[in-house]
């Protein structure tokens, strides 16, 4: 199995439709971390939570920009057992770096690192999105919280090309 979206340019060389790029709704994902988790109030679900989204082509993809071909269709939050699961032995050491990844953020004085895993076309991608201070974060879902619709907001977002965060 494949876990890096980067690895998929050489699978679908002729196909740019199976290339997901996160890398451009990286501010998007990161408000969609920030009200799935509630994390201007409860940031300490960093520690034991991840998120998981799923995402496919749009149905008219072949007219749209790359970063415009994909939509969320599924949203969920995993507890960190049930995520290893999900990702068998892998699991363990992504997790563990996350971790890692997430508390050197706070002693940055960060909120910390959200992990968040894509999938599309039936391969995963772990992503991990550092955050802000924890006054920024609670600012950031005090002006536009998404609450426990965060998979609708994500999709409405991505949807009307909107860049508010």
């Amino acid at each position: 199995m494949v876990n890096l979206f980067s690895d998929l340019a050489t699978l679908f060389p002729n196909n740019d439709d199976q290339y997901f790029r996160h890398g451009s709704r990286l501010d998007e994902l990161r408000h969609a971390a920030i009200c799935a988790l509630n994390l201007g109030n409860t940031p300490s679900r960093l520690d034991d939570h991840v998120i998981f989204i799923e995402v496919k082509l749009k149905l008219n993809h072949a007219e749209l920009p790359q970063n415009r071909k994909y939509e969320p269709v599924n949203g969920f939050i995993m507890s960190t057992e049930e995520t290893e699961e999900l990702l068998g032995l892998s699991g363990v050491e992504i997790l563990e770096n996350a971790k890692a990844a997430n508390l050197h953020m706070r002693s940055k004085g960060s909120v910390g690192v959200a992990t968040l895993i894509m999938k599309a076309h039936d391969i995963i991608d772990v992503v991990k999105i550092a955050l802000s201070s924890p006054e920024a974060v609670r600012v950031e879902q005090l002006t536009a919280s998404w609450g426990d619709k965060w998979v609708g907001g994500l999709l409405f977002v991505v949807s009307w090309k909107l860049r508010r965060f």
